[in-house]
Parts: structure tokens; C-alpha cells; sequence
């Protein structure tokens, strides 16, 4: 960080390596795909598990995205990230198990959860997990895209743009989304609240 902003320098090299090893990958070099995976599994089965709450579930579909991109990766066109044509193989497949399943799972806010605070006390953790779980049941009642927007947006800092490219639906529609997602938590917290 220089001056407050993102250091341009590492986001370039980073992008430098990723387009490096997708190059490799394509050319069949199964080593460079196996550092793609190990950059990208850990985002990836965290979007799985907030989609469809379920560790196991989340495994399969995150092991399942990668088996596919491997498969499909002299396909990939390079116009945008990989990391993005990643999230969007993976939204698709779990949007699909969900559909198959119709099972409206939870999202799992403390997979990735990163706290750099002190340990809190006993009721404050009481409490927080009241909230956590107060959440997890708002969220896991959205609609399928709302959640999905509502993951990438909040929890991933994907930009709208990214989230359309993701989803493969237009900015103005992930915008919606994402409004009409929290709207509907807002809601049902304020209702929680009051019962």
C-alpha cells in the first residue's frame, strides 16, 4: 500500500503470474494447473459453502469446478481473470445443485471469517453468535441469485462488474440483486428483532 491505495505493482505481477500458469496449464503443464487450484480452492469452497451450507457439499462442488476448468481450460479465452472464470463455473454448478436439490441451505459466515481483534468474552461470543446465526438464517432464506450476489458482493468485495461476468447476467441486474437481497435482510433482521 503506497499513500493509502492498492499497490498497483503486486496486482500486476499477480495477474503476470496467474496469465503465466493458465499459459502453462493450456500447453498441458499439469504443475501450473496444480498452483491455479491451490491459488483459487480456498475462495472457491468458500463461495460453495455459502451457497449451499454444506461442508461436504461445498467440497465436491469446489473439487467439481476445478475437474471442469481442467477439462475446458484450452477454452478459456482470457478475457477476463481466471479466478472470475473460476467463480463462475462454481456459481453455476451450485446454482444447479441447488435447483436439483431444492434444498435452501445456510451460509456460513465463519469459514473465512478473519478476526483480528482479542479474544471476545464468553457472553460477547454468546451473543455474537446469536447474531451470526440470526444472519446465516436471513441470508439462507434469500433467493438463489440474491444469495449468490450477496456472497460475491459481501463477502468476496467482488465489484458489480465482476459479479455479472460471474453470474453471466448484465451489471444492472447484479445491482438489483444485491439491493433487493439486502432489503430482504434488513427485513428479516428488524423482524427477528421484534419477535
Amino acid at each position: 500500500m503506497k499513500d493509502g491505495g492498492p499497490d498497483l505493482s503486486r496486482i500486476g505481477r499477480e495477474g503476470e503470474i496467474e496469465a503465466d500458469l493458465v499459459d502453462r496449464a493450456r500447453e498441458g503443464d499439469a504443475r501450473a494447473f496444480e498452483l491455479l487450484v491451490e491459488r483459487n480452492m480456498k475462495t472457491t469452497f468458500s463461495l460453495a459453502y455459502r451457497l449451499v451450507g454444506n461442508r461436504e457439499d461445498a467440497e465436491e462442488l469446489a473439487q467439481e469446478t476445478f475437474i471442469r476448468a481442467y477439462r475446458s481450460i484450452g477454452s478459456f479465452e482470457g478475457t477476463a481473470r481466471f479466478s472470475t472464470w473460476i467463480y463462475r463455473i462454481a456459481m453455476n454448478l451450485c446454482l444447479n445443485h441447488l435447483r436439483r436439490s431444492r434444498w435452501r441451505g445456510f451460509l456460513g459466515l465463519d469459514e473465512t471469517a478473519e478476526i483480528h481483534a482479542p479474544d471476545p468474552s464468553p457472553h460477547q461470543q454468546v451473543s455474537a453468535n446469536q447474531i451470526q446465526e440470526k444472519v446465516r438464517k436471513a441470508l439462507g432464506a434469500l433467493p438463489a441469485k440474491q444469495r449468490a450476489t450477496v456472497a460475491l458482493k459481501a463477502f468476496h468485495d467482488k465489484s458489480h462488474e465482476e459479479i455479472a461476468l460471474i453470474m453471466g447476467c448484465t451489471v444492472g441486474t447484479s445491482k438489483a440483486n444485491y439491493f433487493h437481497g439486502i432489503q430482504k435482510l434488513k427485513k428479516a433482521l428488524v423482524e427477528g428483532e421484534s419477535r
